[in-house]
């Protein structure tokens, strides 16, 4: 767990230019960096940045309405 906080801590101290690298996009499978005010909750503009990942999704596997989900975090 110490190394998860410790590589997440290094990421988000990194220039905003690094982070937008892996920008979250509905081309990306919607996995990537937000940052803050982009993410909307009920909504709302959040007052946070994340990055959002996801188990990997086999092509196909969900079909058409799956397809925008396919693929592997940045």
């Amino acid at each position: 767990m110490a190394e998860v906080r410790d590589v997440t801590r290094s990421f988000f101290q990194l220039p905003l230019e690094e982070k937008r690298k892996i920008r979250l996009t509905p081309r990306t499978g919607y996995r990537g960096y937000q940052r803050v005010g982009e993410n909307i909750t009920n909504g709302k503009l959040d007052k946070h940045e994340a990055i959002d990942c996801y188990a990997h999704i086999e092509p196909g596997k969900y079909g058409d309405l799956g397809k925008h989900l396919e693929g592997d975090n940045l």
